[in-house]
């Protein structure tokens, strides 16, 4: 911040490097959550190009130019394969989740599934829908038996709350965060729709490709 604040906005990834000497660990995380995306190169590109940098930095540790005329490193690369979930992927490796919705890089019809939107047309009534699991709450019921509390989002971004109890959840219990297929009855309480899950799994991100 400092840098940028004294120096202006870094020009490229040859600029910031130049200028902040990070070390090859960060300046690949840095490149895999998307920080150089304004350079115009793909992230293979500019992993590539870091590499270099790196190196180059490495042999020579006092290269920080004094007129700030850091020239760029050009590399010719064949063309290489991009797809929308590898960015995903990357955010989920080393955030936890990803920053653009799930639901736009799954590879799965999802035409079949009730939004939650639609849920209160449908009250006392067995719905399918498809959500992304937000959180989870275990609790015990009056008998002593495990049950829970989920919450999801939809494909539009809407929550949609949950109610595992004890049958449901002894039969289809939760494996991780991901994508769920819900079966359930909408239910009213207070004003709050729910819905009480009779069946669920997991799919993955690739659920309809061929293998």
């Amino acid at each position: 911040m400092k840098d940028r604040e004294q120096y202006g906005p870094f020009l490229h990834l040859e600029d910031f490097t130049s200028r902040i000497s990070p070390g090859p660990e960060q300046l690949e995380i840095l490149i895999r959550i998307g920080c150089f995306n304004f350079t115009g190169y793909t992230k293979k590109e500019l992993l590539w190009k870091s590499s270099l940098l790196v190196s180059k930095k490495e042999t020579n540790p006092h290269s920080m130019s004094l007129f700030g005329n850091t020239t760029t490193v050009n590399c010719e690369l064949p063309t290489l394969a991009y797809h929308a979930h590898e960015d995903a992927f990357d955010e989920i490796d080393l955030l936890g989740f990803p920053l653009q919705s799930p639901f736009k890089v799954l590879q799965h019809d999802q035409s079949a599934y009730m939004p939650v939107r639609e849920f209160g047309k449908y009250i006392g009534q067995q719905v399918t829908t498809l959500g992304y699991l937000v959180t989870n709450k275990f609790l015990r019921s009056s008998k002593g038996e495990p049950m829970c509390f989920g919450t999801f989002l939809d494909r539009d971004g809407a929550f949609l709350d949950t109610i595992h109890f004890p049958d449901s959840l002894r039969q289809y219990p939760f494996q991780k965060g991901g994508f769920y297929v819900l079966q359930g009855r909408v239910a009213e309480e207070y004003g709050v729709i729910q819905l009480e899950i009779n069946k669920m799994w997991k799919i993955g991100y690739f659920e309809d490709k061929k293998t």
